[in-house]
């Protein structure tokens, strides 16, 4: 529920510096504290500001159960409306000595009524203040300012033998009203002017600085700590600037692809599908190099990236990896097994022969970029191998969906605005295939190669980046593979198993 924070001297009148209150608006929590902690809580309400989070709240301001409402009483010392039209009206009669007066904010009232020294004989001189008793025998009022009590130091003077006098906090009576008749004492004696003073007693009293006899200046006044809460109210302006609220941004996801418009971009891309449509027709050899080469260039620029970051992986072995892969698949599986072991013990071997840091770790991050590498640019070549049509398929659903994500997800709100569209691309395509691919696939394999593309080929940008370690980072030929990573050995294996 709602946390009510009072500050000064609402939290003198409250009792409490906070409390919990069930409320839903700003009026309702302050109604419900006013019942609860009296009628002096609500006088000092009245005059006080009110805050929701730190900032300045109206009445019918809506919280919930974390927000924090703050009562800032003022915190200078002239008066406050309210306490001004108090000393304005009459003043109260004086209570009897058997009925002590209410108490103010600083110590017990005083009564009403003109002050004592008022008494003195016609013509006489004004008698001096007495000097205040000591703050331990006066309950309820502290002495201000840090002056020590009389006989607590030894007396000093001024140097001449004479004391000085120093300045005290009394407790005097409010200044009579504005009636001719009240303004003399009872022997007819006009009472002396009021010594200036501050409006802490409201209309009951007030504390007066009145000239005392001390026998010892008194010590320069230690700063008085002043809570947080209060600094920042008196930190804040009396009125808080008005903002327009700025739009939050949604979170992008850390692996997501977000797609920046490049002039050349749409260009390479018909570029590299029409080249590597070429290789496909031109026979299992051509579309090895050529994948071979694309391989080559992006497990180095991968291996790259990962220097750059002070990671030490050997961008040497990670390239001849990833380009060996597509060009033994051509002759079968047998010799890209032969190479995956090769290129385990080959890098174990350069890894050892020059030890770093982390040598474990070195091994591991260049085998995944050449073997994904490599594994996503072989799966084309096998499947040519079998069969022409298969290996067109595969390699138009990876560019069909590419196209549809680019094209959507350049300038996008959402980072899955760009997917969703590769995916809704892939439908007609799939349809297409199961009217035109039948044979060499047979019933429903077409739609479900398909499905399968649909499903795989959103996770290979996440697995390159991924692979890159940053989605931000510069590695153009990665990206023309990345659809690959996932969906090309997955779904080389399933069209091979739906044609044999």
């Amino acid at each position: 529920m709602p946390t009510l924070r009072l500050f000064a001297s609402a939290r003198e009148a409250a009792g409490t510096a906070r409390a919990e209150i069930e409320a839903t608006t700003v009026a309702e929590l302050l109604d419900k504290a006013r019942g609860q902690f009296g009628e002096r809580f609500g006088r000092v309400l009245d005059t006080s500001r009110v805050w929701v989070n730190g900032q300045p709240a109206e009445m019918g301001t809506v919280i919930t159960g974390h927000d924090i409402v703050a009562v800032l009483p003022p915190v200078s010392g002239g008066s406050s409306p309210a306490e001004a039209a108090a000393r304005a009206a009459p003043a109260p009669a004086a209570p009897s000595p058997e009925t002590p007066g209410p108490a103010t904010a600083t110590g017990p009232a005083a009564p009403t009524g003109p002050p004592p020294e008022s008494s003195a004989p016609a013509g006489a001189p004004a008698p001096t203040a007495a000097p205040a008793p000591p703050a331990a025998t006066r309950p309820g009022l502290r002495p201000l300012g840090g002056a020590r009590r009389p006989g607590s130091h030894p007396a000093s003077g001024t140097g001449d033998g004479s004391e000085r006098p120093a300045r005290r906090l009394r407790l005097v009576p409010p200044p009579p009203p504005d009636d001719p008749s009240d303004t003399a004492s009872p022997d007819h004696t006009p009472a002396p002017p009021p010594a200036p003073s501050s409006s802490v007693g409201g209309s009951m009293g007030r504390l007066a600085l009145a000239p005392v006899p001390e026998p010892f200046p008194p010590p320069a006044a230690p700063p008085i700590p002043t809570p947080v809460g209060q600094q920042a109210a008196a930190a804040a302006p009396e009125t808080a600037p008005e903002t327009a609220p700025v739009p939050e941004s949604k979170p992008v996801a850390p692996l997501a692809v977000v797609h920046q418009s490049t002039r050349p971009h749409g260009r390479l891309g018909v570029a590299w599908a029409m080249v590597t449509a070429g290789a496909l027709f031109a026979g299992p050899g051509w579309l090895s190099v050529w994948l071979a080469v694309i391989a080559f260039v992006a497990a180095s620029q991968t291996a790259i990236v990962w220097r750059k970051r002070g990671e030490r992986p050997l961008p040497a072995f990670a390239a001849a990896t990833a380009a060996a892969l597509p060009l033994t698949a051509a002759t079968g599986l047998d010799h890209m097994n032969m190479v995956v072991a090769g290129a385990i013990v080959l890098t174990l071997i350069a890894r050892v022969a020059a030890p770093t840091k982390a040598p474990g770790r070195d091994v591991g991050i260049t085998l995944m970029i050449g073997l994904s590498i490599g594994m996503a640019a072989a799966a084309p070549v096998l499947l040519r191998s079998i069969n022409i049509p298969a290996a067109l398929y595969l390699l138009a659903c990876a560019a069909i969906y590419d196209a549809g994500a680019y094209l959507v997800g350049t300038g996008a709100s959402s980072a899955w605005e760009g997917p969703a569209a590769g995916v809704v691309a892939l439908l007609p395509l799939s349809m297409a295939a199961a009217v035109v691919l039948v044979p060499p696939f047979h019933g429903g394999a077409p739609l479900l190669l398909g499905l399968i593309a649909a499903v795989l080929a959103p996770f290979g940008p996440v697995a390159g980046s991924a692979l890159l370690g940053d989605r931000t980072a510069y590695a153009p030929a990665l990206r023309r593979l990345d659809s690959l990573l996932i969906m090309g050995p997955i779904w080389a294996w399933c069209a091979a198993a739906l044609l044999l």
